[in-house]
């Protein structure tokens, strides 16, 4: 059984990760200062895997990373599920599912499945992402949109789509 504080925590945590997710996607819509609002989140020395041929080891050099890749990613739009949060004192994992959908004017769209590991810390009575790490399930680019994404940007998603081809699959 759970105690008040326990639930606090976790409602803490859910509300961190879903402003990530809320900040990120408006910021395709309402423009990139809201991507400032970032630090607010994360802890200063936060860890970024995403897969791209570089991770990050701070707040300002991942939020600097989604500035760059922002007029890259159209509109986007995610959604968080299957949220598992484990909190262990002043240290707390997430792990939670997404489905994202970029799409463009022109029609153009592209959508992915993914689930997150993040680590969470207590940091002066708040808490902040601490760590990221992203692992792609699949993904849909009828339109090739990925495949014009700078290098540094697709990495993951390029080594995902091989690993996922019919022809690298073993059979059952």
């Amino acid at each position: 059984m759970y105690d008040l504080k326990h639930l606090q925590d976790r409602a803490e945590i859910e509300d961190v990760i879903h402003r990530y997710c809320d900040l990120t996607d408006r910021s395709t819509y309402e423009g990139e200062h809201l991507l400032d609002s970032l630090a607010e989140i994360f802890a200063e020395d936060l860890a970024v895997d995403y897969g791209f041929a570089e991770t990050f080891a701070s707040a300002a050099a991942w939020i600097a990373q989604w500035k760059r890749m922002r007029p890259d990613l159209g509109r986007v739009h995610h959604l968080y599920g299957n949220m598992q949060i484990r909190i262990d004192g002043d240290v707390a994992t997430a792990r939670y599912h997404v489905l994202a959908r970029h799409s463009w004017d022109n029609g153009d769209h592209w959508h992915a499945g993914a689930v997150f590991d993040t680590g969470l810390s207590r940091l002066s009575g708040r808490w902040k992402i601490a760590s990221i790490l992203l692992h792609v399930r699949y993904m849909d680019d009828p339109f090739g949109r990925i495949a014009a994404l700078p290098q540094h940007q697709k990495h993951s998603f390029v080594e995902h789509e091989r690993q996922a081809s019919p022809q690298n699959r073993k059979a059952p």
